[in-house]
C-alpha cells in the first residue's frame, strides 16, 4: 500500500547489487540494512505505520538477467526514486536503465528532479555522475578524518550514520507529504513523447572514465599554476567530455598518501602533457613539474604542449625550450584551440578548424 495516491510504491530504491554483498560474517549487505533502518525512521517521519507506505528494493541476488516487464512497472508506479550512489553503480547499464525508466514517468524535468534522492554510502566524484544529478543535494553516510582517512560505508556502529539517516527521512517525509496533499495532479504517471531522451545515454556514462581512472590510465597531465585552477578545470571537464582522462590535482591525489610521490609516479608514465600559461605565469611547483616532463620528453618523446589560456593578457617570458613548440592558444578561436589540444593529446588530426 502506498502513501501518496495513485502510486504502487511511495520509494523505488535504485542501487547496484555489489552494494548489498554482504561482508565478513554479516548475514545482510549494507544497502538491505540501510532499508530496512529507514523504513522505521520514515515511520517515525510520517506518524504511520510501516504497512502505511511501501518502499520497494529488488533484493534477488545478483538482480535480473533482463530489464523485465515487472521491474519496469515497479518504476514507473514509484512516486520517489531514491539512488545509492557508488563506483559499482556508475558502473552498471541495469542501473542507468532504471534512472532513465523513472524518468521517462514524469511529465517535465523539474518534477522529476524534485522526486530523486541521492544516498552516497562511499564518495564519488560528481564529474562522473549523469550531469542532471550533479545539482542535486546528497546524503552522505561516510565521512572523511582529520588526517584525510575516508571511512565508508557508515554503519549502526557509527554515531554519523544515524545523523545521516534521520536528516533523510525527515526530508522524504516531507516530499511524500507533499505529494499525498496535492494528490493525482502532482504525479500521475505519464509517458512523454517518444522523442524525449533519456537523462543518462550509454555514451556519456561514467563506466569508462571510472574504469580507466582505476587503471590509472590517464591521458595528459594538465601542468597549471593554481592561480588557474578554475579555467584548467573547464578545460579537463571538456577533455572527458570527448572521452580524454585528464590527471589534475584536485580530481585525482588520493587524501591520505604523500602527494608528491603521486605526482612522481605520473610524471613518469603519463602519455602526454598539457602545461597551461595564464595571467600569473609559472607557479613554483609547476616549475618542478615541468623540468620532469621535459626528461621525459627528451627520454620517450612524451608530447609536452604548451598551451596559454584566454585569461593570458601578458604572455610572461617563457621557458627557451618552449620556443620551438607549437603553441596551442585559447585566445583565439581560429585554429580552434580544443581541437588542437586534442590533436596534440591523441594524435588525431581535428577534421575542421
Amino acid at each position: 500500500m502506498a502513501f501518496v495516491p495513485d502510486y504502487k510504491h511511495d520509494i523505488f530504491v535504485s542501487y547496484a547489487h555489489r552494494d548489498d554483498a554482504p561482508l565478513f560474517n554479516e548475514r545482510r549487505g549494507w544497502a538491505s540494512n540501510f532499508v530496512d533502518d529507514l523504513t522505521q525512521l520514515l515511520a517515525r517521519g510520517l506518524g504511520y505505520e510501516t504497512h502505511a507506505y511501501s518502499i520497494w528494493m529488488d533484493r534477488s541476488a545478483g538482480g535480473n538477467n533482463s530489464f523485465s516487464d515487472a521491474l519496469l512497472d515497479n518504476i514507473n508506479q514509484s512516486a520517489i526514486l531514491m539512488v545509492i550512489m557508488s563506483p559499482a553503480y556508475l558502473r552498471s547499464d541495469w542501473c542507468r536503465a532504471e534512472v532513465n525508466a523513472f524518468f521517462r514517468t514524469t511529465t517535465n524535468k523539474s518534477q522529476f528532479y524534485g522526486r530523486v534522492f541521492i544516498v552516497e554510502p562511499r564518495p564519488t566524484d560528481k564529474i562522473s555522475w549523469p550531469e542532471q544529478f550533479r545539482n542535486l543535494d546528497t546524503f552522505k553516510f561516510w565521512y572523511e578524518s582529520d588526517e584525510g582517512q575516508i571511512y565508508a560505508p557508515l554503519s549502526k556502529t557509527d554515531h554519523g550514520y544515524f545523523l545521516s539517516l534521520e536528516r533523510l527521512a525527515t526530508e522524504l517525509s516531507k516530499v511524500l507529504t507533499a505529494l499525498r496533499a496535492a494528490g493525482s495532479q502532482s504525479g500521475a504517471v505519464q509517458e512523454p513523447p517518444e522523442t524525449e531522451s533519456p537523462i543518462w545515454s550509454a555514451p556519456t556514462s561514467a563506466a569508462w572514465l571510472e574504469e580507466k581512472r582505476d587503471r590509472c590510465d590517464y591521458d595528459v597531465f594538465l601542468c597549471h599554476n593554481s592561480e588557474d585552477k578554475i579555467a584548467v578545470k573547464q578545460i579537463g571537464e571538456r577533455l572527458i567530455e570527448k572521452r580524454i582522462v585528464p590527471w589534475l590535482d584536485e580530481w585525482d591525489l588520493r587524501p591520505g598518501l604523500p602527494w608528491q610521490k603521486t605526482l612522481e609516479e605520473q610524471i613518469q608514465k603519463i602519455k602526454s602533457a598539457a602545461v597551461f600559461v595564464g595571467e600569473s605565469g609559472f607557479g613554483p611547483w609547476q616549475d618542478m613539474e615541468l623540468d620532469a616532463f621535459l626528461r621525459e620528453f627528451m627520454a620517450r618523446r612524451c608530447p609536452v604542449i604548451p598551451v596559454i589560456l584566454s585569461t593570458c593578457e601578458n604572455l610572461p617570458q617563457l621557458p627557451t625550450f618552449f620556443r620551438g613548440i607549437t603553441w596551442v592558444d585559447f585566445r583565439k578561436t581560429a585554429p580552434e584551440p580544443m581541437g588542437r589540444l586534442i590533436w596534440g593529446i591523441t594524435g588525431k588530426r581535428p577534421t575542421s578548424g
